[in-house]
């Protein structure tokens, strides 16, 4: 199971492109939980990390 397949350009500019959304979407989701944990922490502590 090779992530980046050798000898077709076509496959590896694909292969690449999905690792990129992947990769862009796993940030989304992260920035997303660390905003609503410290949305979470300002409303039980009253004052936010930040």
């Amino acid at each position: 199971m090779d992530i980046v397949k050798k000898g077709k350009k076509g496959d590896l500019s694909v292969s690449t492109i999905i690792i990129i959304i992947i990769i862009i979407a796993t940030l989304i989701v992260l920035i997303a939980i660390l905003a609503s944990k410290g949305k979470l922490m300002t409303e039980i502590w009253g004052k936010g990390p930040f």
